[in-house]
């Protein structure tokens, strides 16, 4: 990464989102605020990505569980980097909120609230058009619904390209704002479902570079890109695939069984094909969130609100305004965005996978980091873990390539979890490749949870399952959305 004295970049995360496919998890706790190996997600991103970076004017968009995020950059509690400031911008904490302000829209507002900006098409001298409208219209929006139950007919498919294509001239008439204004500010765009050590320095940098030479004197933006081998394509299926030109983005592909690849020719004659896929790592100059602006507006009497991946994006990329620059193989990035790769994530961190800080002191012969755990005579431990704060493990525990969050009480079987704080894990029982969330109290009878997720709700406990898979024979959690949680029937009780 590169060194942390470098000019102030900014930076809008996005932590709005209900976190849908982390239910029952996120009911009562956003997932911001999940500790990920002792860290909070947001913390994760804010100190470590950001401001190893230069990245140190935040703004930080909320909606539902504002206090629980503020809470995260309480001086008090865990005070923020030098240098860095932090400033929250504040929206309804009702679901009804989120449906009619989507990621694109959030950013607008944190941008606006952030400068003290009131237009920002009028600052970058951007007047409505009947393209924006039309994007902002209801033959778009059942386009686009119809679009994600499936292909679309050549017909509709040729309306939606038209409407993208219009909005894409229109765009092209729009110039960056960054040379010649001072004060408008060119911005990394984040969420919290990722965990990355992206160069996202590196990205602002092949930007402001690109942008200052003719070729590409009129680019609005960029994206970091994750490049896949050519062997990952059922992975690659998860995700939407970035078509480039290098440097030029030049379209989005929906989610696909068979997604297209990307040919890169090499000095030896021969041809690399992979898979590009978009991590939601963005730098923008301004004027894009005129754009963003007008959108919205126009969607008040339509209910449309932009999101940057279905909308914003691929206007970008028709207009040939839109930079791609890939990650190097070195970055790490991982979703975060559901149960089987939350597991997968912290098991990454404890082995090494992911260079990111841990607080702790490393002992033993394997990667085991003790945070403060009480440790009561001499429990089993193997492979790579993680002991919290305050976390009691008794004698008869047995841990192996696990987390136990601050706070957390194990006298049982763990094997490849992550037991977050307060919870119970009595001698009886037995936890393997699952996640039991906050406060959960298994009752002191023979019990086996694999393969699950356990939240307290209500004095019951619920589970749901962690959809698993094989790869090359190692059992590896999928990317997938858990089913609908259930009452745990567990025997005895």
């Amino acid at each position: 990464m590169p060194s942390a004295i470098l000019p102030s970049r900014c930076a809008i995360m996005m932590a709005q989102g209900s976190a849908t496919r982390l239910s029952p998890g996120t009911w009562y706790r956003t997932k911001a605020v999940w500790p990920m190996v002792g860290t909070p997600m947001i913390r994760r991103i804010t100190d470590h990505l950001y401001r190893p970076q230069g990245f140190t004017d935040i703004a930080i968009k909320t909606a539902l569980f504002q206090g629980q995020i503020k809470q995260q950059f309480d001086r008090a509690i865990t005070p923020i980097p030098e240098g860095m400031k932090v400033e929250f911008c504040l929206g309804e904490e009702t679901d009804n909120y989120l449906k009619k302000t989507n990621t694109a829209a959030g950013a607008l507002l944190a941008y606006k609230q952030r400068w003290n900006i009131s237009s920002m098409a009028s600052l970058a001298g951007v007047p409505n058009s009947s393209a924006l409208r039309d994007i902002a219209g209801i033959k778009y929006k059942e386009l686009k619904a119809k679009l994600k139950k499936g292909p679309l007919s050549d017909a509709d498919r040729k309306e939606l390209d038209t409407l993208v294509k219009a909005a894409a001239d229109f765009v092209c008439t729009i110039k960056p704002l960054h040379p010649s204004n001072a004060a408008a500010k060119p911005f990394l765009v984040t969420g919290v479902d990722a965990l990355t050590t992206a160069d996202v320095d590196a990205l602002a940098a092949f930007y402001l570079d690109k942008s200052s030479k003719p070729h590409h004197a009129e680019a609005l933006g960029a994206i970091l890109i994750k490049e896949f081998p050519r062997g990952a394509q059922e992975a690659v299926t998860n995700y939407g695939v970035v078509l480039m030109k290098d440097p030029v983005v030049t379209g989005f592909e929906e989610k696909s069984d068979r997604p297209k690849a990307h040919h890169t020719p090499l000095n030896d004659g021969t041809t690399k094909v992979s898979f590009l896929v978009n991590p939601q790592l963005y730098y923008f100059d301004p004027a894009v969130l005129a754009v963003v602006e007008l959108l919205e507006n126009n969607g008040e009497t339509t209910g449309f609100s932009p999101d940057w991946g279905n909308d914003i994006l691929p206007i970008l990329a028709k207009s040939g305004q839109l930079l791609g620059k890939i990650m190097g193989e070195n970055e790490y990035w991982n979703d975060v965005g559901d149960y089987g790769t939350f597991l997968d994530t912290t098991q990454d961190i404890l082995r090494g996978s992911v260079k990111i800080p841990i607080n702790g002191t490393l002992w033993g012969k394997g990667g085991g980091w003790n945070a403060g755990a009480n440790l009561e005579g001499d429990p089993c431990f193997e492979g790579n873990l993680y002991l919290g704060p305050g976390a009691k493990i008794a004698r008869t525990a047995q841990i192996k390539n696990s987390v136990i969050e601050a706070g957390a009480e194990v006298a049982g079987q763990v094997e490849g979890s992550v037991i977050f704080g307060a919870a119970v894990i009595p001698p009886q029982a037995k936890i393997i490749n699952s996640i039991v969330h906050e406060g959960v109290i298994l009752p002191p009878v023979p019990l086996k949870v694999e393969n699950q997720v356990l939240i307290a709700h209500d004095e019951i406990i619920l589970s749901t399952d962690i959809p698993y898979d094989y790869d090359g024979g190692i059992k590896r959690p999928k990317n997938a959305k858990p089913g609908a949680p259930v009452r745990a029937n567990f025997p005895n009780i």
